[in-house]
Parts: C-alpha cells; structure tokens; sequence
C-alpha cells in the first residue's frame, strides 16, 4: 500500500507542476531585453511608455542619426526595433547593419515609418541591404483610421481581438517567403513576418501612435510585445486579453493634435 501512496502523491506533485507552468514559460526568459533604434524623436517616448503595458520587457534606446551600432552591439540584445519618423543621413550605414545583424541570427522588429523612407526599386535603397530581406517591398503613408483583422491562432496574435489604427504604410507588396499574420480591412498586410536567417517581424503600425493619437485599448501595445517577443524567441505569452480600455484626457488629446504635424 506505501507504494501506491507515494506513486499517488508522487502523481498529484507532477501534475501541480506542470498546472503551473505554461509552456511558452519555458522558452521565454522573465526579461527580454530590446534596443530601440530610430532616428531624431519618438524613441525615448516609446522606451518610457511601453513598459507600462508590456509583460517582460526591458527597453534601450539608440538614435541611430547620430551614429550606427554595430551587429556586434546588438547581438547584446535580444531583439532590437527599427522605426522612423524623420530621414536620417545614416540610413544606409544602419539598415547595412542590421542586415549584418539578422543574418547573424539577430532579431529584428520593423515598424511605421520604416517603409515611408523605403526605397521602392533596386536600385537605390535608402535602408541599404535591410531592404534585400524585409519582409513588406515598397513605399508609401496611409493616414486613416483602419481596423485589423485579428481571427487565427498565430502567436503574433495572442491576446489580440480588435485594434483600429490610424498610421499605416500602403501601396506594399509581400517579399517571397515571408508569411502575412494580420491584415486591415482595408486590404493592406498589418503583421508579417520572414526568417533569412534571424527573424524579421514587420507590423504596419507606428509605434508612437500614441503621443499623436488616443490609443484607447491595451492590444496597441500588446501587438508590440507579441512582435518583438516572436521575433528575439519565436512565440509569446499566451495570456488572454486584459480587455483594459486606456483614459485619453481632453488635455492629452489637445497636446497630440498640438504635436500631429510632427508626424511624416
């Protein structure tokens, strides 16, 4: 009988285990640590404001129009984000090495307006060799209130279910290879992503929404967290929505239309 009890506890203990456990836990470590790459503003606003709304990750800034970090520096981290709201004359040096970087295995997170600046032929390329391997070809701003579709069982969308957004990129096409997620009712691709060899995921978003716009619901920021989180492990947290709705003051909202021209 001692032995059927101890196989019985021993049971029970392996199953509270594992009950407490999820299994994206295992392969996601506490911290994620990023690097926040853009030129001039917007930057040191995101690095301040998506730890209030993200699960696990730790954010550095690097304005990339002041000088380029090397592939060396940002294999430090575990997956770095690229945006831009202004052109910078280090374009071609950064995108050159980010190139290097993700071919290296580095994780890359690509965000509104990246392909604004884009170079759209193959001739000239403003983010120099990034532009070989990103996953959405092509130039072009959408200033308009659209709302993704977010049906499927990707990791990318984990704890999504509804999101309008209001600055987006159009006028895109799909490199070979890479896999479209998420799309605006529009038509336009919102979430795609490639793997030549680390992992590029490209959201067609702006990650400073926020400081011009009232972003009202939490899934803003949890698109960002599921990207950058794919990226640097290849899945996220598998927590449900919050479903937690964000107060815009009227003051704030007077601010970023004060600031909206600022926007490209």
């Amino acid at each position: 009988m001692k032995w059927i009890y101890f196989f019985l506890i021993s049971t029970m203990a392996l199953m509270i285990g594992c009950d407490t456990k999820k299994s994206n836990d295992l392969t996601i470590p506490d911290v994620t640590n990023v690097l926040i790459m853009s030129p001039v503003v917007d930057f040191t606003e995101v690095a301040n404001t998506f730890p209030t709304y993200t699960k696990g990750i730790q954010y550095t800034t690097w304005n990339c129009n002041d000088s380029v970090p090397s592939p060396a520096y940002m294999k430090t981290f575990d997956a770095v984000l690229l945006f831009s709201n202004y052109g910078s004359s280090r374009s071609v040096a950064v995108g050159d090495s980010l190139y290097a970087y993700v071919m290296d295995g580095g994780a890359l997170t690509l965000g509104v307006f990246y392909n604004y600046h884009r170079s759209d032929t193959t001739i000239t390329q403003y983010w120099g060799e990034l532009e070989t391997i990103d996953p959405f070809i092509g130039n072009g701003n959408y200033y308009g209130y659209d709302t993704l579709s977010l049906e499927g069982n990707h990791d990318l969308l984990n704890g999504l279910d509804t999101l309008v957004t209001y600055y987006h990129a159009n006028n895109l096409r799909i490199r070979s290879g890479a896999k479209v997620v998420a799309s605006y009712g529009s038509g336009n691709p919102a979430i795609a992503f490639n793997k030549p060899n680390g992992r590029i995921v490209a959201v067609n978003a702006f990650p400073a929404e926020f400081k011009y716009n009232a972003v009202t619901r939490t899934e803003f920021y949890r698109i960002w967290e599921n990207a950058l989180l794919y990226a640097a492990w290849g899945t996220t947290d598998d927590r449900p929505n919050d479903h937690m709705p964000i107060e815009t003051t009227k003051t704030n909202l007077m601010e970023r239309q004060t600031e909206s021209s600022a926007v490209r």
